[in-house]
């Protein structure tokens, strides 16, 4: 009887250990993950649409206030600026500077104004801020011999450029589609200049050096933002 002795007491062990295990256990309510905070899904659907409407407004009259700023020689009749183009980009990055200390110092604190000043991302974006400032200066420089509205529609050849850029850079490729619809922008911003050459330069011509100095500007800017996209998803952590 011994096998059948020793079998009967494994048993009766699993079975009290399946008793006092299941008292000891305790059922799902589905209340246990109540207190947890649901993931953070990002800003709503009107802040997104608010923030693209604002940005395009801001662009969109960027050109038109520079345009504006332009003095009239009482002379010849055209439009110059009676203020040197640097003074500009100056006065940009220093209320630029300023501004983004203070909301560090406001949002995080010493600690996160400290966080500004780390040698390894201040490297990369002093660089990119530097290009762009860069950038600043041939928009002034191409606004000097053009309108505001002949800017405004050179300014759309950074589709195709950024488009080339996430290309080359980053190996993002366009649909057949898209390239069909950025070569039609190109082709309406050609006419346009083609159209409205009475209007511009000295000699009734399309001024060159104005649309030279908007393409450098666009593929700057184009250059500047893809190298954003990578390194601040690198930095992601710095404010």
């Amino acid at each position: 009887f011994g096998p059948f002795f020793v079998s009967g007491f494994a048993l009766s062990r699993f079975f009290v250990f399946g008793i006092m295990t299941s008292s000891l256990i305790q059922k799902y309510t589905g209340k246990e993950f109540r207190d947890l905070k649901p993931a953070a899904s990002g800003p709503s659907a009107a802040t997104k649409i608010g923030l693209f409407v604002f940005f395009v407004f801001t662009r969109a009259v960027h050109p038109t206030i520079i345009d504006a700023s332009k003095s009239i020689n009482e002379e010849t009749g055209k439009k110059y600026f009676a203020y040197g183009q640097m003074t500009v980009v100056l006065g940009e990055t220093v209320v630029t500077l300023v501004i983004a200390s203070l909301m560090a110092l406001v949002l995080g604190g010493m600690s996160e104004w400290r966080m500004i000043w780390k040698p390894g991302p201040m490297k990369v974006f002093s660089l990119i801020g530097f290009v762009y400032a860069l950038g600043d200066y041939l928009e002034m420089a191409s606004m000097g011999s053009l309108g505001g509205a002949a800017y405004q529609i050179l300014l759309q050849s950074k589709l195709v450029i950024t488009a080339l850029m996430m290309w080359g850079i980053k190996g993002i490729k366009q649909t057949t589609l898209q390239w069909n619809i950025l070569v039609l922008v190109m082709l309406s911003m050609c006419v346009y200049m083609i159209g409205g050459s009475k209007s511009g330069g000295s000699d009734g011509g399309i001024p060159i050096m104005g649309v030279f100095n908007v393409l450098l500007k666009v593929t700057v800017s184009c250059f500047c933002a893809v190298l954003s996209d990578k390194y601040m998803k690198d930095y992601k952590d710095e404010p």
